[in-house]
């Protein structure tokens, strides 16, 4: 699963829409992106699949007024990090990821195809710019046995 491919950009990357609005951040968003709750935010909610297999959740929140005119038909099929430095010319510094896992609910079981009470991989992400600006906060659901990732330390 790719949270960002860099060697092909291009790529397609399958995603189904479950739901798109704009409307205020709310206090816990807002702490999450740095910004007063009354802001507003894009609040984005989709389905990531892999050879036509619903692999991951997502849930994406970010704030409306670094990318104005976002649609829903600008991220279909695509990354974020794609829309953010393609289509906004953004430079984008780092992201900090916390890992965790929950147990399947009904709706999460339901989406992705799997029992209740499956153990799913949970990922945060928080995207920040050169000038350290948080952009994005992302909670992704995610399959384990889709799922493979590691961590590179530079000694």
């Amino acid at each position: 699963m790719s949270l960002r491919n860099e060697a092909d950009e291009s790529k397609h990357h399958p995603h189904k829409s479950l739901s798109f609005k704009e409307e205020e951040a709310g206090v816990k968003i807002g702490k999450m992106l740095e910004i007063n709750a009354k802001e507003k935010v894009y609040k984005i909610h989709r389905l990531k699949i892999e050879e036509e297999t619903p692999v991951g959740i997502e849930y994406t929140y970010i704030p409306s007024s670094l990318f104005p005119g976002l649609t829903e038909t600008m991220i279909e099929d695509d990354l974020f990090y794609n829309v953010f430095t393609n289509k906004y010319g953004l430079k984008l510094e780092k992201a900090k990821i916390f890992f965790s896992t929950i147990i399947a609910d009904e709706y999460e079981a339901a989406l992705l195809n799997i029992p209740k009470g499956e153990q799913l991989f949970v990922l945060e992400r928080f995207t920040h710019t050169e000038d350290q600006q948080i952009i994005e906060y992302s909670r992704f659901i995610i399959r384990q046995e889709k799922s493979r990732y590691y961590i590179e330390v530079k000694l």
